[in-house]
């Protein structure tokens, strides 16, 4: 191995050990790393690479992947190519990460995704062969190079599927755009620079919020007409350059003939974080826009007689006013048989503990390996306002039970452990179907000092054969306080950077098909969880002390003194309160009990309706906005 996640066998060739048959690793995400000619780069892991060939010691790629380093994006086939012919040409050998039926990038099998595809089985069978359609993109990819045979995949989009781009900015030209006429911002200008669209002059345009977009650049292609049919599309993707990682706004209005306008939901938000280096000065980002961010694609693409597309208006915020770039803007349909798109809740920044009582998802979004992927609500849990999906679990299981876990994540700074014991939160189950097996429930952290992985070491399991012992609330949710240990986790201090956490719901041989409510997360010292913990007790007058009586006293009754006198009175005095209180109660209920006229049923017919409505109001989905929800009960 050699430094940096084994990227330096550069150093190895300035300081080699010395012995025989020795080869050094070198580890590459065709996603991230880029090809090089050079040999005196240092932040090039190619040209570390070549650097140790060229001094005279063997390397071995014993890990590379079609991902970027961090497991998303891709597969970057292209630049794969680029790698695997430069360790050809040296007679360097690889590796491949990895045979796995996860939901990953670089993972070699198709994987479960909820609605989408099965899991591959990793035994083969007999023949010992994987058909290529249960290879995912990257496996039958990897399978063709290990091979050596030409690589030509599959055809596996849907019945109607298609992507197409639209704007390539490759004739050197704006194709169109410019500023709309009702932008509020009027400093910012448009040029083609190298092929790419750039807006300059960004720093009153620097709004990066969910939903305050408005306050930022508009620009449209209105000279310029696409006028491609896109018919069944629900995406819009875009490259997104900047000279400096930053948080970039995007939102979009599609508009055809026929559909000129709806206003967005939501703005995209792209973190420094999802930003690679180009190699070049800029950093290059993938922006994916959905229904919510392009509210108006799905006017046009149901309507088949107003489905050409005519133009589009963008919306663009940068954080730090740096100048931002746009090219291959592409519009994409998963076809006949995909999946209707998701409608998260607005993701809202990142809050913990997380109560989402402001109606956001407070910065909790699907991890990227998650097998479940369905829409995010804020909905009604026990009076509260809480973090809400619906799903299954496959019948057919695959080999990993975290394969087809729901897996929510929450990236926020700073996240260390502090002096807090337990990681814990409200979880509330609504379940359709959950009669066998086990939902285990695990919290996982990626801390860039420690590997990106820790793990809490035991899991939190429900028991769905035990599930009518659980605690039943008000509006029929069961009721489970999550508890997971924190100060287990060896490797980490109080003061780790932990960068993210991840909350796991796996699978173990569960039926469970349901709505899933989660609320209230936090960190808790052990004195805390007691506290929360501790059952409610009602408050009693502590039991008079009683001496006992000497000889002395038994013969001689004691007179009351004058304070014993004053007791006595007070007591009489409430004790005739308490009739007086009893003689109206009773006067009242007669009266209730009373044969009522017309006016005085209808009446209370009005009440209890309007009592039903405030019940359901409750039990179903709140509709209010963020200043007015109810403020949050303790528990």
């Amino acid at each position: 191995g050699t430094p940096n996640w084994s990227q330096r066998p550069d150093l190895a060739a300035d300081d080699p050990i010395d012995a025989e048959n020795i080869m050094y690793s070198l580890h590459f995400y065709s996603g991230t790393h880029m090809s090089s000619e050079d040999t005196t780069d240092r932040g090039n892991v190619m040209s570390n690479g070549r650097y140790a060939l060229e001094n005279g010691v063997a390397i071995f790629a014993t890990e590379w992947g079609t991902s970027e380093a961090n497991g998303t994006g891709g597969p970057y086939l292209d630049k794969a190519d680029q790698w695997l012919d430069f360790l050809n040409s040296n007679n360097v050998s690889w590796c491949n990460w990895s045979l796995t039926n996860k939901n990953e990038t670089s993972g070699a099998f198709t994987p479960y995704i909820m609605g989408v595809s099965e899991a591959t089985v990793l035994d083969p069978g007999d023949d010992r062969i994987w058909t290529a359609e249960e290879m995912s993109v990257t496996g039958e990819y990897v399978r063709a190079r290990i091979k050596g045979i030409k690589y030509e995949p599959i055809d596996r989009k849907l019945e109607g599927a298609f992507e197409e781009v639209l704007w390539t900015f490759d004739d050197g030209t704006t194709q169109g755009f410019e500023l709309n006429r009702d932008s509020p911002v009027k400093s910012v200008t448009l040029e083609n620079r190298k092929n790419v669209l750039w807006l300059t002059g960004m720093k009153s345009s620097n709004d990066t919020s969910d939903t305050e977009f408005w306050n930022n650049v508009r620009i449209s292609s209105e000279g310029y007409s696409p006028d491609f049919d896109i018919f069944g599309g629900d995406t819009v993707k875009m490259d997104i350059y900047v000279e400096e990682p930053t948080t970039i706004s995007i939102s979009s209005v599609p508009q055809s003939d026929s559909h000129g306008w709806t206003n967005p939901k939501n703005a995209l938000r792209i973190l420094p974080r999802e930003f690679t280096d180009q190699g070049n000065g800029l950093y290059m980002a993938k922006a994916v826009l959905m229904i919510g961010q392009a509210t108006n694609i799905q006017e046009i693409a149901s309507d088949a007689d107003g489905s050409v597309l005519t133009n589009i208006v963008l919306f663009v915020g940068s954080e730090n006013g740096g100048d931002v770039g746009i090219d291959n803007i592409t519009f994409s349909g998963s076809g006949a048989s995909g999946l209707p798109p998701l409608e998260h809740q607005i993701k809202g920044d990142p809050k913990l503990p997380s109560d989402f009582d402001d109606f956001t998802r407070q910065g909790w979004d699907w991890n990227t390996d998650s097998g479940t992927k369905v829409s995010i609500k804020v909905e009604a849990a026990n009076r509260s306002l809480a973090l809400c999906y619906e799903f299954a679990y496959p019948e057919i299981k695959p080999t990993d039970n975290w394969a087809s876990a729901p897996r929510l994540d929450l990236w926020i700074e700073p996240l260390t452990r502090n002096n807090y014991d337990y990681v814990v939160f409200d979880l509330y189950l609504k379940p359709t179907k959950a009669t066998t097996g086990e939902m285990a429930i695990s919290c996982a952290f990626q801390p860039p000092e420690i590997g990106y992985w820790v793990q809490i070491p035991e899991s939190y399991n429900i028991d769905f054969t035990k599930l009518s012992e659980a605690e039943l609330t008000e509006d029929g949710l069961y009721h489970f306080l999550v508890t997971l240990d924190f100060a287990a986790i060896e490797s980490i201090t109080e003061d780790t950077p932990l960068r993210n956490m991840i909350l796991i719901f796996g699978d173990i041989e569960s039926d469970f098909a349901g709505k899933v409510y989660m609320d209230n997360v936090q960190f808790l010292t052990q004195e805390e969880l007691d506290a929360l913990s501790a059952p409610e007790v009602s408050a009693t007058p502590a039991p008079t002390e009683q001496p006992t009586p000497s000889p002395e006293t038994e013969v001689t009754p004691s007179t009351p003194s004058k304070d014993n006198s004053l007791i006595e009175a007070a007591v009489l005095i409430v004790a005739g309160v308490l009739l007086m209180a009893a003689g109206i109660v009773y006067a009242l209920r007669k009266k209730k009990n009373a044969p009522k006229s017309t006016g005085e049923v209808e009446g209370e017919n009005i009440e209890s309706a309007e009592d039903e409505r405030d019940l359901a109001s409750e039990e179903g989905e709140i509709q209010k906005q963020p200043d007015q929800t109810e403020k949050k009960s303790e528990d």
